[in-house]
């Protein structure tokens, strides 16, 4: 090959070289190009739309439905949060073998104006007699004292009970008060046969009525009776406690507490429910706090045909006697030897503060053989 033609070929590939990168350079340059304006007719860009994620159901437990399961649910914010210890400070106040009675329970005292101590207590007169078949009259006795510790049986019926047609068929569960003008006013369950509106059986309704006394010994009826909010009206086992010149009941309605207010003693606004479990309260005023003895059952509610005797003896305080928390105690008490009382002994609770400052617990047994009283261990917790 001759030099002439070695130069002219390397001159074409330097020539054809130069081209491509020029053509390079041009399509690169316009393919960058990003004009500051839509080009006219030419539609934007779709935009897309991220997918929805179908969202997983919610963990949480679901509503309940039936009326058990709302009752559970309520009873899911209340608690026990302790144990408050009693021992026993008079283990056999009175039997029914002193009183000549079939059963005796429901325990009610009130401090006289002359300082002395009244116990009342609901009697079921011994042979259980009956003016309608199938239901045993009840009447009310008392007990005196000195100190609320040694009690003197006081012979004689205090409230005796009515007749087939009347609300106090049988007379029971008495609480005693000081009312107005120094009188002495008696809050008690009456029970008459009626119609039960739910399965319309037979059965004791319940109805709490009123009594007054000049002396607390000689009572007068007068007639006129409180009934509850619930089913049947149900009204039972009244506590009377006087809060900032105003007389509050708390009272059993059925299986709730329920409480109302009287300016009198007497006549009584519409109650409500204050705890939907439980029955037999006292409440007392201890270092200006108010502290409530109440059965409850442990799990704080009931099911359907509740064996009553499984309830322990809760305890609940409050500073005002009006507004009560959701933490209960249980209430231990121990026998003479050191040895816990079962709680199916531990019923109907009443109680009363002493000159001391100091308070008892009044109870009877299971089967109402016999009354005693209990009284704290160490202090007491505060709201």
């Amino acid at each position: 090959m001759t030099r002439a033609l070695l130069l002219g070929m390397l001159i074409s590939m330097f020539v054809l070289v130069g081209c491509d990168q020029q053509t390079k350079t041009e399509f690169i340059s316009q393919s960058t190009v990003i004009p500051d304006t839509p080009v006219p007719n030419t539609p934007m860009p779709t935009k897309i739309e991220a997918p929805k994620i179908k969202k997983k159901e919610s963990q949480l437990p679901k509503p309940p439905q039936g009326k058990s399961d709302r009752i559970k649910a309520v009873a899911s914010k209340y608690s026990l949060v302790g144990i408050i210890q009693f021992e026993l400070d008079n283990p056999e106040i009175v039997t029914i073998e002193q009183m000549d009675s079939g059963s005796i329970v429901g325990p009610s005292v009130v401090q006289l104006l002359n300082g002395q101590y009244r116990m009342y207590l609901q009697s079921r007169p011994k042979g259980y007699p009956r003016l309608i078949d199938g239901y045993e009259v009840t009447h009310i006795v008392s007990l005196i004292s000195d100190d609320a510790l040694t009690w003197e049986i006081e012979p004689g019926v205090r409230i005796e009970h009515g007749g087939v047609d009347d609300l106090d068929y049988q007379a029971g569960e008495p609480e005693a008060f000081i009312g107005n003008e120094d009188k002495y006013y008696m809050a008690y369950t009456g029970r008459y046969l009626g119609v039960d509106e739910g399965n319309g059986k037979d059965q004791l309704m319940h109805r709490i009525l009123f009594a007054t006394s000049d002396d607390g010994l000689e009572w007068t009826k007068t007639g006129t009776h409180f009934a509850g909010e619930l089913r049947n009206d149900f009204a039972s086992s009244a506590d009377v406690t006087l809060i900032d010149d105003e007389y509050v009941i708390y009272y059993s309605g059925g299986r709730v507490i329920a409480s109302t207010t009287s300016a009198d003693g007497l006549n009584w606004e519409k109650g409500s429910v204050l705890f939907g479990f439980g029955h037999d309260s006292t409440v007392v005023e201890y270092e200006d706090n108010y502290y409530m003895f109440v059965k409850i059952p442990k799990e704080f509610y009931y099911e359907k045909n509740p064996e009553l005797e499984k309830d322990i003896l809760g305890m609940v305080m409050s500073e005002d006697g009006i507004n009560w928390p959701k933490e209960f105690y249980q209430v231990v008490v121990n026998d003479e030897y050191g040895d816990e009382i079962p709680v199916f002994e531990l019923q109907d609770p009443g109680s009363v503060t002493l000159p001391d400052g100091s308070f008892r617990v009044f109870l009877n047994n299971n089967m109402g053989k016999a009354i005693y009283s209990i009284k704290l261990i160490g202090r007491i917790p505060k709201p």
